[in-house]
């Protein structure tokens, strides 16, 4: 998930990737105008907007957003006056969220919005995040390219939540995704291959095998957006 983060304030910039890292990939932008140039060149799941920006005003900002499709927008400020609030949400804003903040509680507000916004079922697991309806994987919102073949046992691990899944399983998994012949030796190659893509996190790998029954997924498995 990719956030573009409108603020020119660095230390708070600090606070928001140890808070919001590694689930979401955050992209700041100090200024309206260079805002405006993420915004074309790449899709954002998220806006975090500041009220006050070296070239203009957040709430000029977000309503000039609403002449075109455009990714939720919350609005992380220091103006907790009920005067702001209001013309925040007036001005396009979906939430509005008062500095100082709890981690946890920007972390649902950002859940709850995405939600709303709809979007693809999703699993969280250490850095990566499964799309399952799109079949993507990122790392920390990056892609990391699997074949077909690879992609498909990597599903089945992840949805099982680290149940063991039998080799047995996997193979007629890459059978009905192929429709072709899948010896055991493709079996051990995509997954050797797959284990070496994803890697681990904090030293535990992803995939786990279980010698002579399966494998399991190795890392904890929650849904991408629910609440904390």
């Amino acid at each position: 998930m990719n956030i573009l983060v409108v603020e020119n304030d660095r230390a708070l910039l600090d606070l928001l990737q140890a808070a919001l890292s590694p689930r979401y990939a955050l992209t700041p932008a100090e200024s309206c105008a260079r805002a405006e140039v993420l915004l074309e060149s790449q899709p954002f799941d998220l806006i975090l907007l500041d009220i006050q920006l070296p070239d203009g005003s957040g709430f000029a900002f977000c309503q000039a957003l609403k002449t075109r499709p455009h990714p939720p927008v919350l609005m992380l400020t220091v103006f907790d006056d009920e005067a702001s609030t209001l013309r925040g949400f007036e001005s396009g804003a979906d939430d509005y969220v008062t500095k100082p903040f709890s981690a946890r509680i920007l972390q649902a507000r950002i859940q709850a919005l995405l939600r709303r916004a709809g979007g693809a079922e999703r699993l969280y697991s250490g850095q990566l995040l499964f799309d399952l309806d799109r079949h993507l994987v990122t790392r920390a919102g990056e892609e990391v390219h699997l074949l077909p073949t690879e992609y498909s046992p990597a599903e089945l691990l992840i949805r099982q939540r680290g149940a063991l899944v039998t080799r047995e399983t996997l193979l007629a998994r890459l059978w009905d995704d192929r429709n072709l012949f899948v010896e055991e030796n493709t079996l051990t190659v995509n997954i050797s291959r797959l284990r070496k893509k994803l890697g681990s996190w904090q030293g535990q790998p992803y995939i786990v095998t279980q010698r002579s029954f399966g494998y399991r997924w190795g890392v904890e498995v929650e849904d991408a957006d629910a609440d904390h």
